[in-house]
């Protein structure tokens, strides 16, 4: 554990890496309640030991015993990513043995607390004299929405994407089109009619590069009908690589770090097809759809 961030409602525990079983996970996430409730048993203690010698003594430890015992308690309510939604999460993860499924369960518990919190914001809003009261509740409400969203795209992009390899999921019929073909036969005869808003450009049945939409915009319109494919491509030697057991993590740091959208997919030097940043997308959506 590298860490414990708070928050008005609540705790995260950072650790380096997430946690490999539901066990894991819950007895990293109860801590920070135990700790709470450990430290309101301990506060309550000295109270009861400085009640006769004390009164502003025992007034402070009351105090310190209440306000742990309500941290406690609230940290018990499923609000994902914070400690209590973790918990939650480690108990589904264990009862299912799905931890994709314990995720999606966990957020939609911290979307339901966000919901409500909300709905008693406007509530209080609505009173001119709770009207500060309701806007914070409000905007924590949405806080906690925006985080618990955040955590199932990290999530799905972290763990999902790093565990199906792209040979899984490869795209093998690549679109094509030849090197002489100009830049507006292209457009008119294959990315209008097709959607591809790249190709492979291929040459004596071999792969030679790669040209995007993106190079096309590059060249001046006019010169379209008088410029091939070849001219604005992308050579082979100088596009970024993917190998059959890259994971989906992988490529899309891959296409992140240089800029693009989709990556040929090299086996035994031999172009076997390729993956789009589109593609990759809905093949997580299906994860999260399935909770696979």
């Amino acid at each position: 554990m590298r860490a414990i961030t708070l928050f008005v409602f609540g705790g995260v525990a950072q650790i380096g890496k997430d946690a490999d079983t539901a066990a894991t996970e819950f007895f990293i996430a109860i801590a920070g309640p135990l700790g709470s409730f450990a430290l309101a048993g301990l506060f309550y203690l000295l109270k009861l030991w400085l009640m006769p010698y004390s009164e502003t003594a025992t007034a402070v430890l009351e105090w310190l015993t209440t306000i742990n015992l309500i941290v406690a308690s609230f940290n018990l309510i499923p609000s994902f990513p914070m400690d209590r939604g973790r918990v939650f999460r480690a108990l589904i993860w264990k009862m299912t043995g799905n931890a994709a499924k314990g995720m999606q369960w966990a957020v939609m518990s911290g979307k339901i607390v966000a919901y409500g919190l909300m709905m008693i914001g406007m509530l209080l809003a609505l009173q001119p004299a709770m009207l500060v009261n309701g806007l914070w509740l409000m905007g924590i409400s949405w806080f906690l929405l925006a985080m618990a969203e955040d955590s199932k795209r990290t999530y799905f992009r972290e763990h999902l994407a790093g565990h199906v390899s792209i040979g899984d999921v490869i795209q093998k019929e690549a679109p094509m089109i030849t090197a002489d073909m100009s830049i507006l036969s292209w457009i008119d005869e294959s990315m209008l009619l097709t959607g591809h808003r790249a190709c492979l450009v291929i040459e004596d049945n071999q792969t030679i590069g790669l040209v995007s939409l993106s190079d096309v915009v590059k060249c001046p319109r006019e010169q379209w009908s008088s410029t091939s494919v070849r001219k604005i491509m992308t050579p082979l030697k100088r596009l970024s690589i993917a190998q059959p057991t890259n994971s989906i993590l992988e490529v899309l740091q891959i296409m992140n770090e240089n800029g693009i959208n989709q990556v040929p997919v090299l086996d035994q030097r031999e172009i076997i097809g390729w993956i789009d940043r589109e593609h990759i997308l809905k093949i997580l959506q299906l994860h999260l759809d399935t909770g696979r």
